[in-house]
């Protein structure tokens, strides 16, 4: 199992990611890279945030290493993603979607942008172009799976026929439209507070409080 790379600013929302991060390597028996970031602290004040997401990971039976980058920036941050299997981040620090585009187009593997809550209950896939997310798909799947979470699909209506009933191993949900209230209340109705979806889909997540998995399609997962 390759490892997982957290950004953690010191932030409650920071903290509320990386007990995310431990929980999820945790069951999946990964170890752990965290980016230890500048929120106007001096590097003593990194240093202890760091011993302290040190400590936190070891609590939770995972294996961490730590990284002080004092000036944060997404060029910071790139050569720090390597192979993986997801990379955490506080939704904070990705404020609006050009900073997200900047990430999406160094990241080798599925980002995780966190919101609240360190628990997951429940998941659900938002297929936007059925029959040309195989990949998508099966990630969801899988890890909801590995991860002890239901799944739910949401798709567009009409477009479920395009599903191949192979890929129909789980509930789907029917939308009238993806505006985001659509798909929050399908989140709401289908119990979920974890949402995987393609990276082309990421303005979706604007302005929203549930935490998304953006799964690009060279991921290396």
């Amino acid at each position: 199992m390759q490892r997982f790379t957290l950004i953690h600013d010191g932030s409650k929302q920071g903290w509320q990611t990386a007990y995310l991060a431990f929980h999820v390597a945790a069951q999946l028996g990964a170890p752990l890279l965290g980016l230890i970031v500048d929120a106007g602290s001096d590097m003593d004040a990194l240093k202890k945030r760091a011993e302290q997401v040190e400590v936190g990971a070891h609590a939770a039976g995972v294996a961490i290493g730590t990284q002080l980058i004092p000036e944060f920036s997404v060029d910071a941050v790139d050569k720090y993603l390597g192979e993986g299997n997801g990379f955490f981040v506080p939704r904070r620090i990705i404020p609006d979607e050009e900073t997200a585009r900047r990430f999406l187009d160094v990241m080798p593997c599925p980002l995780w942008l966190v919101s609240k809550g360190p628990g997951i209950n429940g998941m659900a896939v938002f297929v936007s172009v059925p029959g040309e997310q195989d990949a998508l798909i099966n990630y969801a799947s899988t890890l909801s799976h590995r991860l002890k979470q239901t799944l739910t699909g949401l798709v567009l209506k009409g477009d479920l026929t395009q599903i191949s009933q192979t890929e129909i191993d789980f509930s789907w949900l029917i939308l009238s439209d993806s505006k985001r209230s659509t798909i929050s209340a399908a989140l709401d109705r289908a119990n979920a507070n974890l949402l995987v979806l393609s990276v082309s889909q990421f303005s979706l997540s604007m302005k929203t409080s549930f935490s998304c998995i953006f799964y690009p399609m060279n991921a290396n997962t």
